[in-house]
């Protein structure tokens, strides 16, 4: 009698941990992605004051990328083996040292006690540690959501994975933009502050290895149950099936990653501004990226459309929408035609990101290949953002607007690519 009274009790803070553990994961992506993206505003019009020219800082950024590019996978295959917890934590405090050090960096030179040469190879080689650990989290959680979720529950974790990421990359530039207002070091202590909580959350809330392989087998879809039994033949996700979505993921990011590259460029020559100043309206362009892609998720995390056409209408429109916001920032328009372009273009990319995490999810888990996936998912988004920064510092050198015109062509090619993907089965 007193064992069947205390057995149902079993299930109840098993669902309580598993909503911890999305929230500590959420909050964990969150963090990483502004450890990311909090030098996108600060960089470009500081930068300039330290004395480096548009294409160094470009090098700054791209090497980082693409050491993101190359650990996604990495991290992928080492979460078959490793607890969600050890990797997020230990990834978490590793970049919130390098995050330091970066901005000890720049006021070092500000302050006159570093070289030029100097400051350019520390800027470059924290960057470069701290985005191996970064490249940690997407195929952890990914993972781990694909684990202990399935049905309508994986949609919700998925989309509010990609949005919190997303929301991290997008809202943290100018966050940290309003914050240099009090200090060239103050974005680095917040975003260090942030990194810090979330790992002592994925320390409190994720399951150690014991906890995982548990929540693992009872949550386990038939396929991945079979893939992952005993003397079963190793499955991967078909590579034609994951191509294109992939892609499209990485044209995404270069879109997304030319823009953070040329904003403050731009506000410095456009509008002739001081770096400060310049560094603050770049951060209010990209907040307004960040306020419509968490509008649209919102928005599309609220409602169901489970009708592929329905799905694949919805995302093309959001596309058009999105060349339509390139194409304003092509124009010499004003700085407020400039805030709609940028908002147009987050409401586009808001309006990609879930049906595409989902799309590359849901084929992965035919094969019980989610951790896979989820590394290369990663690495597209990392090699985007290796890719985005330096075309947009060599392109913006040739013309303020080549820019603009590269990636209103990225985005039409990735509408075209995400309608041919998703007619096929998947």
């Amino acid at each position: 009698m007193t064992s069947q009274q205390q057995h149902p009790r079993t299930d109840s803070p098993s669902q309580r941990q598993v909503s911890r553990a999305l929230i500590s994961i959420y909050l964990a992506l969150f963090a990483a992605a502004a450890a990311m993206s909090c030098v996108f505003a600060i960089l470009p019009a500081v930068g300039r004051g330290l004395g480096l020219s548009e294409t160094q800082l470009g090098w700054v950024v791209a090497p980082a990328a693409l050491a993101f590019v190359l650990f996604g996978p990495v991290w992928g295959k080492l979460g078959q083996y490793l607890s969600a917890k050890a990797i997020c934590t230990g990834a978490l405090l590793t970049m919130m040292v390098f995050n330091l050090l970066f901005g000890y960096t720049m006021a070092w030179r500000s302050a006159g006690v570093m070289s030029l040469a100097a400051c350019f190879a520390m800027l470059v080689f924290s960057r470069v540690m701290l985005s191996p650990f970064s490249a940690a989290l997407l195929p952890t959680a990914q993972a781990y959501i694909a684990r202990v979720t399935e049905g309508a529950a994986r949609s919700r974790a998925l989309a509010g994975m990609g949005a919190s990421f997303a929301l991290g990359l997008v809202a943290s530039p100018g966050l940290a933009a309003v914050a240099t207002s009090a200090g060239l070091l103050v974005p680095f202590y917040v975003v260090a502050a942030l990194l810090l909580l979330a790992a002592g959350a994925c320390w409190l809330y994720l399951p150690g290895a014991a906890s995982l392989q548990a929540s693992a087998a009872a949550a386990e879809t038939p396929a991945a149950a079979a893939a992952s039994s005993p003397g079963a033949p190793l499955r991967h996700t078909a590579w034609a099936d994951l191509w294109q979505p992939l892609s499209v993921l990485t044209l995404l990011y270069v879109i997304y990653g030319i823009l953070m590259q040329v904003t403050g460029f731009r506000m410095q020559d456009q509008f002739h501004l001081a770096g400060t100043q310049a560094t603050q309206y770049a951060g209010a362009e990209l907040m307004a990226t960040a306020a419509t892609l968490v509008g649209a998720q919102m928005a599309l995390s609220k409602i169901s459309i489970p009708d592929p056409r329905a799905q694949r209408r919805l995302v093309l429109t959001g596309g058009l929408i999105g060349a339509l916001g390139l194409a304003i920032l092509i124009t010499d328009a004003g700085f407020a035609w400039q805030l709609v372009g940028m908002g147009l273009f987050g409401l586009s990319l808001g309006t990609f990101l879930p049906f595409l995490l989902s799309l590359l999810t849901h084929r992965a888990q035919r094969a019980g290949d989610q951790a896979r996936v989820g590394g290369l998912s990663g690495a597209a988004q990392g090699l985007g953002m290796m890719i985005g920064p330096l075309l947009g510092a060599s392109s913006y050198r040739m013309s303020m607007h080549a820019p603009y015109w590269i990636a209103t062509l990225a985005i039409v090619l990735a509408g075209l690519m995400y309608a041919q993907t998703s007619r096929v089965r998947s």
